[in-house]
């Protein structure tokens, strides 16, 4: 007995979360960025765990003021990334626009920020252990940063087109979420860099 077509037709062309295959591939970058930063935290600490003080002497600990107010806007910028998520689900593609603006405004001054927090590391990469890796840990953070920034520019620029594309909401939606991600490692980050070396 030969089996029944399956007809297909009235399926949708454009799923989001765990349905789509976006969602899968976003998940798994944010897994291999997420075990990148752990790898890095682990060689933070065994490095701290080799020198009898950290950071060392003639190291001070990095000038807090440019992380914490980044860390603040990270903060502050998940509400607007929330409704951009909650915008482009329902294919709005006025408010997506506009949220985007938001997300690239407070993307680029997250950026600016980020430069005054590598001048208030106190060190060059490559003065010691510490300022190595203090360096690399900070570099990772605006690499995740700056990737994303640059998506979401792209992203806008696409929502311009004669034609868009139901599918480019669900990369907007997806997006979203990677920038999450980013708000949770630069939460950690700013514990590693600025608190982690008064308390050690």
């Amino acid at each position: 007995m030969l089996p029944r077509e399956l007809n297909v037709a009235d399926l949708p062309t454009v799923v989001f979360g765990k349905r789509s295959p976006m969602w899968w591939a976003t998940a798994g970058i944010m897994i291999v960025e997420a075990v990148l930063l752990a790898i890095t935290i682990a060689s933070y600490f065994y490095l701290a765990s080799r020198n009898p003080i950290w950071p060392p002497l003639d190291t001070a600990p990095p000038q807090i003021l440019a992380g914490t107010v980044n860390l603040v806007l990270f903060l502050v910028s998940l509400a607007p990334n929330f409704w951009l998520k909650r915008v482009a689900g329902a294919g709005d593609l006025q408010k997506t626009r506009r949220a985007l603006y938001v997300m690239i405004l407070l993307g680029a001054a997250t950026l600016v920020l980020r430069v005054f927090e590598f001048a208030g590391l106190n060190c060059r990469w490559d003065f010691s252990s510490y300022a190595s890796i203090s360096w690399l840990l900070l570099g990772l953070l605006s690499l995740q940063l700056l990737t994303d920034w640059a998506d979401t520019v792209v992203l806008t620029i696409m929502l311009f087109g004669k034609r868009v594309r139901a599918g480019r909401f669900m990369d907007v939606a997806e997006s979203a979420d990677y920038w999450n991600f980013v708000v949770g490692s630069a939460a950690l980050g700013w514990v590693m860099l600025y608190l982690v070396p008064r308390w050690l």
